[in-house]
């Protein structure tokens, strides 16, 4: 039998048997589906039942009026079941959404945690203190570094009262006072804190401050960085200390170059002078103003090489002296310069003991010469005295006070604390105090004196120098009673002398022609071993510098081909390491220039001891 029903076209035909189940054609007859199309909003169907015989059709008649209500509440239950799908699909795009940005902020967190770790790391390696104050509720989070300085809570937050509870009054006032900058301003600001209490007492602080601003440019935290710098603060300010100490140097030595020019051209004056005055038939040469004015020269020579090289003092030797006879001798040649400059000098030296004493001559000469040149030329006096008191402390020591006194206008109270520095004359002008104060004062330790400065009672300045001395023994003492012919050593050698300068080359000839037995020249270290190969030779005498061959070589060459003889090194150089160089390649010893007779004949003598 076939039956067409006509429903609305939104039903899907899939439908079609739920329908007739619930209408209850089902329990009645079987259908069979033949064809199924739609024509617009309307769906056709085509359905073919086949019933049992013995139902009545009345009822298959009710059944179907029944079916046709169930469809009508089936369509619209299903237009609503519609909807529901649709927001459903809805619902889950947007859950979709959802966990897909959930997803992305996971992996976001993953970022910032790793940022995180490698912050914490980086402020537990440099000892980094930071913290983030939030200015809406004046909380304050911090980083690790923090917590454990404070003991608090690693990941914790507290308030910024609490904060200023933990801290020293004048920590929280610079933090306080930064914030407030900060905030006004919304620039960064840095500073640096020294620590008045706790572990951290007296160490350097670096403090960084910068805002965080908001979208409307507004600042809404404070960020605070914390780095420990009590290292550069003490490089800086020794970086600073060392600045001031170089200009104060620089200052000092171009005062200094001024007092060496003014102490070399006094002396060199006078010889051009006597020179000039020979020259023009006016007068003969003064020898003894001419040898006073040398050995001031060579004075001045040796005080700057004291200056650049103080640790070559302690060369000197004590030898036995008659200390009135020294100090007698250097008087007569101070005395040439204080009539020059219409100054009296007086000594009273008369109250010391004739026997020898164990003296270090040439440094005690040194300090006497500069403490009486220093009150002639700058003290603005008329006179200079020297004083020596001398007093038995047992049968073999004596205690030895030597002062030196002028009538000038002396050193004023701001300037004595200076007086011994190096490169200080206690004024800047030409009127301070000379050269050697430094220098008396590192000749004086080394004597084993006190170097000190007082008011003179004659109004001007009193330098007095005091140390302890031996008596010499007997053997010594009678050495220098005998009146030996020191010059004697000399006569039996044979001598060659090495130097490249002919005026020095000369002169020096002229003056070991006269003493020596034989005396040969050489300009130059090769000339040297040229005659060393094919001469007898007792001394070598030679130069440092000079072409070809320098001295230095020379006697490394002259020890490698088994030379033995003494060599003396003769400078005129007043800096530089020369004499340690030639006396660590073989020398003897070493000698400044110009060379004396009598003194080559005490180092030769020496040397045979």
């Amino acid at each position: 039998m076939w039956v067409v029903i006509w429903v609305n076209g939104d039903l899907p035909t899939i439908l079609l048997p739920a329908v007739l189940t619930l209408a209850g054609v089902y329990l009645l007859a079987q259908y069979k589906l033949l064809l199924a199309y739609s024509i617009g909003s309307v769906c056709v169907l085509g359905l073919a039942w086949v019933f049992n015989a013995d139902i009545d059709a009345a009822i298959v008649g009710r059944s179907m009026g029944s079916v046709i209500a169930v469809i009508a509440l089936i369509l619209y239950l299903h237009k609503h079941i519609e909807l529901l799908e649709a927001a459903a699909l809805k619902q889950l795009e947007s859950d979709e959404t959802l966990r897909a940005a959930l997803d992305r902020l996971d992996e976001k967190n993953r970022l910032l945690n790793i940022e995180i770790t490698k912050f914490d790391y980086l402020c537990d390696h440099r000892d980094i203190v930071y913290w983030r104050l939030d200015l809406n509720d004046w909380m304050l989070t911090y980083n690790r570094r923090f917590a454990q300085r404070w003991n608090l809570e690693i990941g914790g937050a507290i308030p910024y009262a609490q904060l200023r509870g933990l801290m020293h009054t004048s920590y929280t006032e610079i933090h306080d006072e930064a914030i407030d900058r900060v905030r006004r301003t919304k620039q960064p600001f840095s500073t640096q804190f020294k620590s008045p209490q706790g572990e951290q007492e007296g160490r350097w602080f670096e403090l960084n401050y910068w805002p965080t601003l908001d979208e409307d440019n507004q600042v809404i935290a404070i960020n605070l960085s914390n780095i420990e710098s009590t290292e550069l603060i003490v490089i800086q300010e020794q970086l600073k200390q060392r600045n001031v100490e170089l200009e104060l140097g620089r200052q000092r030595e171009a005062n200094m170059y001024a007092v060496i020019g003014h102490e070399l051209r006094t002396p060199a004056a006078i010889l051009k002078m006597q020179l000039e005055q020979e020259r023009r038939g006016l007068g003969n040469i003064d020898r003894k103003l001419f040898e006073s004015s040398v050995d001031q020269l060579l004075g001045v020579v040796d005080t700057l090489r004291t200056v650049s090289q103080p640790d070559k003092l302690s060369s000197n030797q004590l030898q036995p002296a008659v200390l009135g006879e020294l100090l007698d001798n250097q008087l007569e040649i101070m005395r040439t310069l204080a009539d020059l400059s219409n100054f009296k000098l007086s000594a009273d030296i008369s109250d010391l003991p004739h026997r020898p004493l164990m003296l270090m001559s040439g440094p005690l000469k040194q300090v006497m010469s500069n403490l009486i040149k220093n009150a002639i030329v700058h003290s603005a006096g008329s006179e200079v005295r020297l004083s020596v008191a001398a007093h038995a402390l047992n049968t073999k020591q004596w205690s030895i006070l030597l002062c030196v006194d002028d009538d000038g206008r002396g050193i004023e109270e701001a300037e004595i604390e200076r007086l011994f520095e190096p490169y200080e004359r206690g004024e800047g002008s030409m009127t301070g105090t000379g050269l050697g104060l430094s220098v008396c004062r590192d000749i004086a330790e080394l004597m084993g004196a006190e170097l000190k400065y007082a008011a003179s009672p004659m109004g001007g300045a009193q330098f007095s120098l005091e140390w302890e001395a031996e008596l010499a023994p007997s053997d010594l003492d009678a050495r220098v009673d005998e009146p030996l012919d020191e010059l004697k050593v000399l006569r039996p050698l044979s001598v060659l002398l090495v130097e490249d300068d002919i005026g020095l080359l000369q002169m020096t000839a002229s003056l070991l022609s006269a003493e020596c037995g034989r005396l040969r020249i050489a300009k130059n270290g090769r000339q040297a071993l040229s005659i060393l190969a094919n001469a007898s030779v007792d001394l070598v005498l030679t130069d440092i510098f000079m072409p070809q061959m320098n001295g230095i070589e020379l006697v490394k060459q002259m020890r490698a081909q088994g030379h033995t003889q003494p060599v003396i090194g003769l400078t005129a150089a007043t800096l530089g390491q020369e004499t340690a160089e030639l006396l660590e390649a073989g020398a003897s010893v070493v000698l400044n220039k110009p060379v004396e007779a009598r003194e080559l004949a005490k180092v030769v003598q020496a040397l045979k001891d």
